[in-house]
């Protein structure tokens, strides 16, 4: 939602108000609102992280004692955002930085993954504070993990799999189109592989 909504503070304000227990909390912080939230994201970034996290805390300590709430921030296709100007690289990269940087002094809150296509690494390099979260300007020590993990194409038998097995789970299969001798899946699976 952060790159398809045209405005990465306004995708990701309302993936947070769209979260039913995080988005009551910041509700209650004055910012039950996507406009709000978004141009906090957009101009404070130090703030949003502590308001974010503030929030964690409070369902967390509503829940009862033991109970941490913690929240993951998925992305897929981060090589989108370095179509973004300039400034609006720059303030997304430095949000998503602050928010990882507050939330994680004492005990992890904020998780963050991205996926992006291997081929469009070195754009991290245009960003510092994405460099730094991917890794890239660590000199890691020989018990130190690695922050990216590179994933292989899959290969021609895994494509199967991975079309068919997400249908089976769900009670599905898929229809035969024109040519009653071909299904679908296997029209996807040859595409896939061309690619």
């Amino acid at each position: 939602s952060l790159v398809t909504s045209g405005d990465w503070a306004d995708g990701l304000a309302a993936s947070l108000l769209g979260t039913h227990l995080l988005a009551a909390e910041l509700a209650n912080g004055d910012f039950g609102t996507a406009s709000a939230l978004s141009e906090l994201l957009r101009s404070s970034p130090a703030s949003v992280a502590s308001v974010i996290c503030r929030a964690l805390d409070r369902v967390s300590s509503n829940n009862g004692p033991g109970h941490r709430m913690s929240l993951l921030i998925t992305i897929d296709q981060l090589e989108e955002v370095f179509n973004y100007p300039a400034d609006a690289l720059a303030s997304f990269s430095k949000c998503l930085s602050e928010l990882l940087t507050h939330s994680n002094t004492d005990r992890p809150q904020v998780g963050l993954i991205f996926g992006m296509r291997s081929d469009f690494r070195h754009l991290l390099t245009r960003s510092p504070d994405l460099a730094s979260l991917a890794g890239l300007t660590d000199v890691k020590g020989p018990n130190e993990t690695e922050r990216l993990l590179e994933i292989a194409p899959p290969q021609p038998a895994d494509l199967r799999d991975i079309i068919l097995g997400p249908a089976k789970l769900a009670g599905l299969s898929y229809e035969t189109r024109q040519n009653p001798s071909r299904n679908l899946a296997e029209e996807i699976e040859e595409q896939a592989s061309r690619n």
